[in-house]
């Protein structure tokens, strides 16, 4: 079975891999990628609980080296999810204005290539002007904004005779990716304990 998760997710399995296998005399990625090739071991699903915790504690001293990027990181989101919430309103605002439909689709399937992409990390007079200007050249707006912890970060899609996208821009870094991978591997285990507990 091929791996289903990101690049920075597969370090962190393989940094780990060896100490769940001596620990729990179970491979990690064996047990992410197929947890059928380990439900013949006795006790596998019970481990997985404390597997997770000693994953969190990894992940959680990963976070603590990294304490100045962090407190970057969430001090832009916050300013991100701010801002979210500004051209929110505006958009939602504009849409009715000029009856345009806006939508907040689960999954949006479709290829970007074309689009104009747009990051703003600001809301001003010319941000405003241009939202104005998108929604009313625009047959559908399609919401397309996320959720990153706590933050709301925004991403709306303009459709009409050219696809413009907006999104309000947030910092890369290494702490983001972390966080994500610890979602992927809380997701990734709490399968493979649901399907090693049937």
């Amino acid at each position: 079975m091929e791996n289903t998760w990101s690049d920075y997710t597969d370090a962190i399995v393989s940094n780990m891999d060896g100490m769940v296998k001596s620990k729990y005399g179970v491979s990690l990625r064996d047990l992410l990628s197929d947890p059928s090739s380990v439900a013949s071991k006795e006790g596998v699903a019970d481990s997985i609980k404390r597997i997770k915790e000693d994953v969190d504690a990894y992940l959680d001293e990963l976070a603590e080296s990294m304490g100045p990027e962090r407190k970057r990181v969430e001090d832009g989101m916050s300013k991100a999810s701010a801002i979210t919430q500004q051209l929110a309103q505006n958009v939602s605002m504009q849409s009715k204005q000029y009856k345009v439909p806006l939508a907040k689709p689960v999954v949006l399937d479709r290829k970007d290539d074309d689009d104009t992409k747009i990051y703003v990390d600001s809301v001003d007079q010319g941000v405003l002007s241009i939202i104005e200007k998108l929604v009313s050249s625009s047959t559908m707006i399609f919401d397309q904004s996320y959720k990153y912890k706590d933050y709301s970060i925004g991403s709306w899609l303009f459709s009409g005779a050219q696809a413009y996208s907006v999104t309000v821009y947030t910092p890369t870094s290494e702490y983001i990716s972390l966080e994500y991978a610890r979602e992927e591997l809380e997701t990734l285990l709490d399968a493979a304990y649901d399907y090693l507990s049937k």
